[in-house]
């Protein structure tokens, strides 16, 4: 009767260990459907070409000098993708099943680390929330150093942890692997590196005493192995951040990044915290003693304060993905004191999860539509359903990349337009040449176009026949015709004696139009130099903070127009967060028929400012810096709908 008890509790054992491998099963067959779901379908972002365009050198130096250096990347994965496309060409999938392939491997880690650190529910919960949210899901899908550094990353924590917790054991072989994979993630990503370092000092704190030289000698050729990097690092270093188009963060970051990994959803969030509340009733006073909960809160926090400190006080270089390879250990924090439970529990737990983040992901995402259709793509896409046709045609694009979808679709027509827009004049003598000809403008653009851009179309092409709207992008029919249907919400046209939001009209400057259609205009002269200002709370004028703000003024020159100067700008409580002048001079081309003025616009992108006070303020004013003579009318302040789903793939989808 001695022997049959401890050969129950050993087959139970067995039992619940064959159970909850099903289990993780479950979590691995998800979570690599989510990430190879219609995978030959999956685009080319535009990260992935900058990489891409920088290979096919015939010298490793060449490589290194024009493809590494310049991009502030370490080399690592651009040396990788360097040789790899040698392999696969272009195609998109073959180039992205490597990073796919580490995306899948990296739920296995996930749910190591937290088996090895925790037990095996916290292992299983986090692994099955590494499946389904779509930041891991995403960065799998793009052939850049974050879905590959993730990977690194937990391979290195997994080798790290068995010589902090098994020295006595292989400790030759962990510490070889350990080595290899701290490495390569010096290697991969400068944030990657940070962390790497971040968990080589906390080894130190940990490893038992009689290991500690041995494991200070890894660091040592850990450093030693990055040597031949160090000058291209230094190099980088250099060169700064990204600040040309990367905002330096505000203090909501924290709790903006959290709930964007959650999906910014009220299910994905409740469900995270409600498994963090009742880990906190179970565990009780013991929820802090385990050492990993507090290595992991650490390994969270510090590279995230570490970005934030450097963003604000030098050059903006924070924004999710580089936070990607210490996100994990977010998940210990909020699931690591979970006790460990019946396999049917666990079961129900990661059932809950997985259905929860992907419903998410595929209803409140949108992942498969909005990230699958590269706006790149369907700009050009867009251009050939109308190429048969007598359309004049402008794309606003990166060339390089235009180039390679038309003969990825084997289109041969050209584009009438096909550069970035960079000067007002430019545009409108292209305009001018051409609106006599054709009755219809197809515009496709990214988000960096011109903001006046479209304005300055819509004096030549009134009426906007069409619009589709993609991440990172729009495509539009324009139509000569009268049925223009912009949201003007004021004109001041002068007719008016106390038009509401104006101010700084001198009655002395309202003189009658000199033709007979008995109209008023605004006359200002050298002795005049400030000239209508309009001033309104933008909160009670834009629904989405991707609209425009467009303005535009008529103007007949007696003289020059030079320093003649439309003004737009927005205070927040005083405090000036955008202004920008548009010198009228640069209209003087656009001359409005039928009569002797020109129309002069400035535009306010409001996706880029993302204004969050409740008390911020539009300014708009005529400044007559040159001291000119010359008379105003029709001062308009439009709104323009922008595109909603510009930022989707890192803001809540509309």
């Amino acid at each position: 009767m001695m022997n049959i008890f401890p050969e129950s509790i050993k087959m139970n054992k067995n039992v619940f260990r064959q159970s909850n491998t099903v289990i993780l099963l479950i979590i691995l067959v998800v979570g690599t459907a989510l990430r190879f779901f219609h995978f030959r379908e999956i685009p080319f972002t535009h990260d992935e070409f900058s990489a891409l365009f920088r290979t096919g050198y015939d010298h490793f130096q060449d490589l290194i000098n024009q493809g590494v250096k310049i991009d502030g990347h370490p080399a690592g994965v651009q040396v990788f993708l360097h040789y790899w496309v040698k392999i696969t060409g272009m195609t998109e999938w073959l180039v992205k099943l490597p990073f796919l392939i580490m995306g899948v491997l990296s739920i296995y880690l996930m749910y190591k680390i937290g088996y090895c650190w925790f037990n095996i529910t916290a292992g299983l919960i986090a692994a099955a929330f590494m499946a389904s949210l779509q930041y891991p899901v995403m960065y799998s899908q793009i052939a850049r150093p974050y879905g590959s550094g993730l990977f690194l990353s937990l391979a290195m924590v997994l080798f790290w942890t068995n010589l902090i917790r098994n020295s006595d054991r292989n400790f030759r072989k962990n510490a070889i692997l350990f080595v290899i994979t701290a490495s390569l993630n010096t290697y991969n990503h400068h944030f990657s590196l940070l962390f790497a370092l971040i968990v080589g000092i906390t080894g130190l704190f940990l490893i038992p005493a009689d290991y500690r030289k041995r494991y200070f000698g890894l660091g040592l050729a850990i450093i030693i192995l990055y040597l031949p990097h160090l000058g291209i690092f230094i190099y980088q270093l250099g060169i700064g951040g990204v600040e040309g188009w990367l905002a330096k963060p505000g203090f909501d970051f924290p709790v903006t990044y959290i709930a964007y990994i959650f999906h910014f959803s009220v299910f994905s969030i409740s469900l995270a915290a409600g498994l963090f509340l009742f880990g906190t009733f179970q565990s009780g006073r013991k929820l802090f003693k385990s050492e990993f909960l507090m290595v992991s809160f650490i390994w969270f926090l510090i590279p995230m304060v570490i970005g934030f400190t450097y963003s604000s006080l030098y050059s903006a270089v924070l924004q999710y993905s580089v936070l990607i390879f210490s996100f994990p250990f977010l998940l210990f924090v909020l699931f690591g004191h979970l006790r460990e439970q019946k396999p049917v529990v666990n079961l129900a737990l990661v059932i809950a999860i997985l259905v929860v983040n992907t419903f998410s992901l595929i209803f409140e995402r949108d992942h498969y539509r909005i990230f699958y259709n590269s706006a790149y793509e369907k700009l050009v896409l867009d251009f050939r359903s109308i190429e048969d046709k007598n359309y004049l045609t402008i794309i606003d694009s990166h060339p390089p990349i235009t180039r390679y979808y038309l003969n990825k679709h084997q289109i041969s027509q050209s584009f009438h337009w096909e550069k970035e827009v960079k000067s007002e004049n430019e545009l409108i003598d292209f305009l001018k040449h051409n609106a006599n000809h054709y009755d219809t403008l197809y515009l496709g653009c990214i988000s960096s176009i011109h903001p006046v851009a479209i304005p300055v179309i819509m004096d030549y092409y009134p009426e906007l026949v069409e619009e589709n709207n993609y991440m990172g992008g729009s495509s539009y029919l324009f139509a000569r015709t009268d049925k223009a249907k912009r949201n003007i919400v004021s004109l001041l046209d002068f007719n008016n004696s106390s038009p509401e939001f104006w101010s700084g009209i001198d009655p002395n400057g309202i003189i009658k139009d000199s033709t007979l259609t008995g109209n008023y205009q605004y006359r200002m002269d050298e002795e005049m130099e400030w000239g209508p200002t309009y001033t309104r709370n933008i909160k009670e004028l834009i629904s989405s903070q991707n609209d425009f703000i467009d303005i535009s003024i008529d103007l007949i020159p007696e003289d020059s127009l030079n320093q003649v100067i439309l003004v737009a700008s927005l205070e927040d409580n005083g405090q000036s967060i955008f202004w920008n002048g548009s010198d009228a001079v640069r209209y003087t081309s656009n001359s409005i028929q039928e009569t002797s003025a020109i129309r002069a616009h400035i535009s306010i992108k409001l996706s880029d400012i993302k204004p969050r006070g409740n008390d911020v303020i539009l300014k708009v004013f005529l400044w007559n810096k040159g001291k000119r003579n010359v008379v105003a009318d029709n001062f308009t302040i439009s709104l323009r709908k922008g595109n909603p789903i510009l930022y989707s793939l890192i803001e809540k989808v509309p």
